[in-house]
């Protein structure tokens, strides 16, 4: 039973390190491609297109931390859910992937767009910009809480 554990572990933490590194990764080709846009348009659109491709290995990272995580709480049970750090970490989790996968997004489409059309209007780049960054930093934020969590494991 420990094995199971142990190995879910280190697959857990292993989809953990994905979702956190590419969301850094992406943050950085972001910050790139803002430089490029007024400069070099075909570049900041292919920068922009990578971060796309991230999403789908972010997906993956996501779905292997969901399902480890579902087969060691199966296992500890109440072990793990009746503490206070694991309920806590639960609802960042889900903060995590609403950010991603609803306003992220949302965000990065619109951006796809604008950057496909002729017409450039700066304030929604700008607005657009802005958005992005607070998502990047709200994703970080959240994954930095999570860690403090699972090493402290509070009561």
């Amino acid at each position: 039973m420990f094995t199971i554990v142990q190995i879910s572990l280190v697959l857990h933490i292993t989809g953990i390190i994905i979702l956190a590194g590419l969301t850094i990764a992406s943050y950085a080709l972001s910050f790139q491609s803002w430089k490029l846009i007024g400069t070099d348009r075909a570049k900041a659109i292919l920068m922009n297109s990578a971060t796309m491709i991230f999403g789908r290995i972010i997906g993956i990272g996501g779905l292997l931390t969901i399902v480890t995580g579902f087969i060691m709480v199966s296992i500890l049970r109440e072990g793990v859910t009746a503490q206070v750090w694991f309920r806590i970490k639960m609802l960042l989790v889900i903060l995590i992937v609403l950010n991603g996968a609803i306003y992220a997004r949302r965000q990065n489409t619109k951006l796809t767009r604008l950057l496909s059309s002729d017409h450039t209007d700066n304030r929604k780049l700008e607005s657009l910009k802005r958005n992005l960054n607070t998502s990047f930093l709200l994703q970080l934020i959240l994954f930095l809480i999570i860690f403090v969590l699972s090493v402290f494991r509070f009561s």
